[in-house]
């Protein structure tokens, strides 16, 4: 095997797809999988359909379902070319992507867009009459996080409301929200108040927009965080756009999402040089191009996952070591607190698998994903070009 590599553990990835699936149906919502984690056709089918349901896919069914959220338009490109034809763009776009999407129209595919401030609005709306073509539209809702979106009680969520249903050019298709606060919990109870705040913000701005007239009929919500640990009342939801799920990472365990047995991604790294001064060290052939350079949930203190200290992911069976720094190709790996480091146990060439902090950007750094079970490659997942 090269190294660095990404390894995607079939089982537990399996597993994740399946898990969610279920969960999700019996509370009567569909799926639009997020698919920025792995940017694979093969992990997206698995998201959507399961591990059952994809045995018996046939293209009329993949036409029919196929609901994705990608994160930049050259996967829209890249999963339209693949037959996927309902696809979410969750940012405000600027013109240049609004002039690909158009192309993706063109070849049949039904865009989405969100957005959040009639700056964004007008330029979509000028863009599709100019083009006389139709997109549909999601009002991007705030949870807190003060990254995109509007705050409920913001009237610029009704005037965006109006303009769309004004226009003959977009379609006001449904209220959006990531619950991206959620990353900032610290145990699981923590996640399941934020989902709860996060059904009710999209749920209780769709009755507001119901009073004045305008009906939306898609109430989409998911965090990988809040679509494990869902809040007891969905009703009013019937959309859900999470992604690392699949994966999960280093983040979600310590913040009570997963365990760290739930996660599928691993990177597969070598020993490539010991140290014995000023102080025990090795170096592995894995640095930010291979792992990231996240430092993953900070504000955890605990003793299973120190975060108050420096670690590029967790060296998987080997609780004494630790990541302390990553340089663009290598790592450096030291003893954890209270443990010492015997360099002689690791020699040049021993392998070690380290589960990242984010799974979504370690596995954007490489051009396949090697799917392994039982420590055995069983497949190659060809990723998504990048931007």
């Amino acid at each position: 095997m090269p190294t660095p590599a990404c390894l995607i553990d079939w089982v537990k990835y399996q597993k994740n797809c399946d898990s969610l699936l279920t969960r999700i149906k019996k509370n009567g919502i569909c799926l639009r999988a997020m698919t920025k984690t792995h940017k694979t056709i093969e992990g997206t089918l698995y998201q959507l359909y399961g591990s059952q349901g994809i045995q018996n896919l046939d293209l009329k069914q993949l036409q029919d379902t196929n609901k994705i959220v990608i994160s930049t338009m050259t996967e829209a490109e890249f999963f339209a070319s693949h037959g996927f034809t309902d696809i979410l763009y969750p940012y405000p776009p600027s013109v240049d992507k609004l002039k690909r999407a158009y192309e993706l129209t063109k070849a049949g595919k039904r865009m989405s867009f969100s957005v959040d401030n009639l700056d964004v609005l007008e330029n979509l709306e000028k863009f599709a009459a100019e083009k006389d073509v139709q997109f549909r539209v999601y009002i991007d809702m705030d949870p807190c996080e003060h990254r995109t979106g509007i705050e409920p009680n913001n009237p610029l969520g009704l005037e965006l409301a109006k303009r769309i249903s004004q226009s003959k050019h977009l379609i006001l298709h449904g209220i959006y929200v990531h619950a991206g606060n959620s990353y900032h919990s610290t145990k699981s109870e923590e996640i399941k108040k934020v989902a709860q705040l996060e059904r009710d913000l999209v749920v209780g701005f769709k009755e507001k927009l119901k009073e004045h007239g305008y009906d939306v009929p898609v109430v989409a919500v998911g965090s990988t965080p809040t679509a494990t640990q869902m809040a007891d009342n969905m009703q009013g939801v019937n959309e859900f756009h999470p992604g690392n799920y699949t994966c999960f990472d280093a983040h979600q365990a310590a913040i009570g999402t997963c365990s760290l047995d739930d996660c599928a991604a691993t990177v597969l790294t070598r020993v490539v040089s010991t140290h014995q001064v000023p102080y025990p060290r090795m170096v592995i052939d894995a640095g930010g191009f291979a792992l990231s350079k996240d430092l993953g949930p900070t504000h955890i203190v605990n003793q299973e996952h120190p975060y108050d200290k420096r670690q590029f992911g967790v060296v998987v069976g080997h609780p004494e070591l630790w990541i302390t720094s990553v340089s663009q190709e290598v790592g450096i790996i030291v003893a954890s607190p209270n443990h010492q480091l015997d360099v002689t146990k690791f020699p040049v060439g021993t392998l070690l698998r380290i589960i990242p902090n984010h799974s979504c950007y370690s596995s954007y750094c490489y051009e396949k994903l090697y799917i392994v079970k039982d420590d055995t490659v069983i497949d190659q997942w060809k990723t998504c070009p990048r931007h």
